[in-house]
């Protein structure tokens, strides 16, 4: 009487999406107390992300801030290409900098992640950040597009406010060896920082591509095939800094 158990419990997977029940039953001859014998809960299994999800105010948690959405994308992963539509003009306040881009289970040539404004939107994505605003961590097949329509059109600007050295708006880090950013691609944006260089020397950047530190000395193994293209940078004391390792 009066005493404990900790009961052990084989793994399982379970490969439908959908809300499940668990129950925990214990048994015991002549129990005095059959009514505490049970208890249960509920649980979710989320599926991968697949499609076109809408990102901005009104839209149900976690799509209600781009830091929330990513953590998600990162958390389920993707089960085909997958498209982040920002609707709000400005993603500053109760966004959490840098929005971190870790790598994407499931994402390839095929499934890609793209991030770009919705139609007719006109998007701004600021704060201050002792790194960068957007970080891709070692994440593959990216694909942030600033036009709003497809074409050419520069809709998205992406700021970091900070005046501190060594901050950057966009920052691909290599998780290693074997382990850097791959096939990404950041086309029709405009990226700025923080400090007017027509008074300073503080070294900025619009895009860096490094190692673990956000600078320009700390080599960033393998993140291959990038591609930049018709992007505004302006405001920066490095427009691109790209630091390999041998």
């Amino acid at each position: 009487s009066g005493g404990t158990a900790t009961p052990l419990f084989s793994s399982v997977s379970i490969a439908a999406s959908g809300t499940y029940t668990m129950y925990a039953r214990a048994e015991k001859p002549a129990d005095v107390d059959p009514g505490n014998d049970e208890i249960q809960g509920t649980f979710v299994v989320l599926a991968p992300l697949c499609g076109v999800y809408l990102v901005g105010t009104g839209q149900p948690a976690p799509f209600d801030r781009l830091t929330t959405a990513v953590a998600r994308l990162v958390e389920l992963g993707v089960g085909c290409a997958v498209e982040f539509q920002l609707t709000d003009a400005s993603y500053s306040a109760g966004e959490t900098f840098p929005i971190t881009i870790d790598p994407i289970p499931g994402a390839s040539a095929v499934n890609t992640f793209t991030l770009r404004p919705a139609p007719a939107a006109t998007v701004a994505i600021s704060g201050s950040s002792a790194t960068s605003v957007i970080r891709l961590n070692g994440a593959d097949h990216v694909i942030i597009d600033g036009s709003n329509d497809g074409t050419s059109t520069r809709d998205l600007t992406i700021t970091n406010t900070s005046s501190a050295a060594s901050t950057a708006a966009l920052w691909l880090s290599s998780l290693g060896a074997g382990a850097g950013c791959t096939f990404d691609t950041l086309r029709n944006c405009t990226l700025s920082c923080g400090t007017d260089q027509a008074s300073g020397v503080t070294a900025t950047y619009g895009v860096l591509a490094s190692g673990a530190s956000c600078n320009e000395t700390s080599d960033g193994a393998d993140n291959d095939d990038i591609t930049l293209l018709n992007n505004s940078i302006v405001r920066v004391r490095n427009g691109i800094w790209i630091r390999g390792a041998a």
